[in-house]
């Protein structure tokens, strides 16, 4: 079992190298690392010298929500492929990720399950209501801002608030045919054969990228539609009815949403553990140091 993690971060190197010691084994797992072109890369740099650990060069500057989160999935997948490697397993992470299984656990699951892509979606185009159609009807241009701060969040709040001025973004169409739009977790693990697919049908042909590049958040879209009207999608998990919320569409992490992505520490780990699930997101330096020794205790059991 070869697996390759392909990790986003842009804070936090501590929490990141923490991330990648852990999913560490000898020989099985491989790390492909972007870091944020707006965070210091010198923080950063130390973490090309870890095993098997590649931080790459090309670096995008992601704006939230934007279509650059799409082109660092897109140039995760591209070195992962161009290395050559026969990875039976493709992880796609956080940097700001810790798993709550062990390693053996992990591997033992991925053996068990060699053909199931991890990866969980709804039918957009069917089931959405109208505050999820309008990221992909109406226009979005968060990447036509390139930092993040009071004057830029009021721009884009602007520029949301006012797209139905704008005429609505037409279907995806392939032959005339429409192509149902599937929403979901941007974190998820595929068969390196799925992301094999889905990178050669991203760069093959331009609808996808067009239909998407003015989309809100389409990392947790683009990937979706094309796996969810592909040959894959019968291994891969359907979640049927209207819109659930984004935590109960994330197969394999704990996320907890208000305003903003929940940090958790000790308190948390109970609900952690007991919801099953592969990793959690969000650990951080200095809130979350106690919990990441509380779960590498129930990591070392399991």
């Amino acid at each position: 079992m070869r697996i390759a993690y392909l990790i986003a971060a842009h804070k936090d190197a501590k929490q990141l190298e923490r991330l990648i010691n852990s999913l560490y084994v000898e020989d099985k797992t491989w790390f492909y690392v972007h870091i944020d072109k707006k965070s210091n890369i010198d923080d950063f740099s130390y973490l090309k010298n870890l095993p098997k650990t590649k931080i790459l060069t090309q670096r995008i500057n992601v704006m939230w929500g934007g279509f650059s989160q799409c082109k660092v999935q897109l140039q995760l997948f591209k070195e992962c492929i161009n290395d050559n490697i026969e990875f039976e397993r493709i992880f796609m992470l956080s940097g700001l990720d810790y798993p709550l299984w062990s390693d053996k656990k992990i591997i033992d699951y991925l053996i068990i399950n060699p053909d199931k892509e991890l990866i969980m979606a709804y039918n957009l185009s069917k089931n959405g209501n109208a505050q999820q159609l309008q990221k992909v009807t109406r226009y979005h241009v968060r990447d036509l801002f390139k930092k993040q701060n009071y004057v830029t969040r009021v721009l884009i709040y602007l520029a949301r608030k006012t797209s139905f001025l704008f005429p609505k973004k037409s279907y995806i169409t392939n032959k005339d045919e429409k192509t149902d739009v599937f929403m979901g977790s941007s974190w998820f693990c595929l068969t390196y054969n799925c992301m094999k697919y889905v990178y050669d049908t991203i760069t093959s042909t331009t609808r996808f990228i067009n239909y998407f590049k003015y989309s809100f958040t389409p990392d947790e879209m683009m990937i979706h539609t094309i796996v969810f009207n592909s040959p894959y999608a019968e291994k891969a998990v359907y979640h049927s009815g209207d819109y659930p919320g984004l935590k109960n569409l994330t197969l394999l992490h704990y996320i907890e949403y208000a305003d903003k992505i929940a940090t958790y520490c000790e308190k948390d780990f109970d609900k952690l553990i007991d919801s099953g699930k592969m990793f959690c997101r969000k650990i951080e330096t200095g809130t979350s140091e106690e919990l990441i020794r509380m779960i590498d205790e129930h990591r070392n059991k399991i």
